[in-house]
């Protein structure tokens, strides 16, 4: 029987919303609104939001891997310095 070798989409960018927690080993992930969860790259911004609704914005690093590259607490704005796109462009340009 033959199985399909699925390409993981990596670098591609996801938006997810969520309760930010934190495992015994101290790696945080966020349990998905609509079900599900993704492991968190380290980010020293994470701490302050452990526990909360979240929305996060990152890039995909592997199956359930994001990079974070901003995030808020639910009902909180966006921080008008931070440009998501600008962010990402530079990403992708590195070596």
């Amino acid at each position: 029987m033959e199985t399909a070798d699925w390409p993981e989409p990596e670098d591609t960018l996801h938006t997810v919303r969520g309760i930010l927690q934190q495992r015994s080993d101290y790696r945080f992930f966020i349990v998905a609104n609509e079900g599900g969860e993704w492991q968190l790259e380290p980010a020293s911004q994470l701490a302050k939001h452990h526990g909360f609704s979240v929305t996060i914005e990152g890039v995909r690093t592997g199956f359930n891997w994001l990079h974070v590259v901003r995030i808020k607490r639910e009902g909180d704005e966006w921080l008008p310095t931070q440009s998501w796109t600008q962010w990402f462009s530079r990403w992708r340009r590195k070596p």
